[in-house]
């Protein structure tokens, strides 16, 4: 996060459709992030930054789409598209709760990703002797034979 944004809640990238109802029309765009005060989408909206709207998603593995009325608060141009930032205003709270539902589980899921197993110098050692024991003890029958043979 840049130190000039004012984002207070955790985002999570998201990759899923939008549509943006404005002024009667309907514009369809691809949720980029998710927060639970907002949402980034990336579409041709031509409206100003303070204009309200209504926007529409979807949440992986929900049954039906979510709306809620918001506020076009940023845009960034990307190539054709604009990337918009949008508050949410006054949510409805079983949509709030979904939202943060899905952010916190997200969340869960790369922090479990980032501090996954990682075998330690020791258990690395060990598990190079384990691959290593079965040649280990073939050739430790051979110098065996060997021993028993000079003996003779």
């Amino acid at each position: 996060m840049a130190p000039n944004e004012r984002r207070n809640k955790p985002r999570v990238s998201l990759d899923t459709e939008a549509l943006i109802e404005s002024d009667g029309q309907k514009i369809k765009g691809r949720v980029r992030d998710l927060a639970s005060e907002g949402i980034a989408v990336s579409c041709q909206l031509d409206q100003e930054v303070g204009q309200q709207v209504k926007v529409h998603f979807q949440l992986p593995n929900s049954k039906g789409w979510m709306a809620t009325e918001a506020m076009l608060v940023r845009a960034e141009r990307r190539g054709r598209d604009t990337v918009w930032g949008i508050r949410f205003q006054r949510p409805d709270p079983k949509v709030l709760s979904q939202i943060e539902r899905f952010v916190r589980e997200q969340l869960t899921i790369k922090a479990r990703e980032k501090h996954a197993y990682r075998p330690t110098r020791g258990s690395k050692r060990r598990k190079a002797e384990e691959k290593a024991s079965p040649v280990r003890r073939f050739l430790r029958s051979l110098l065996g034979k060997a021993d028993r043979r000079r003996s003779r």
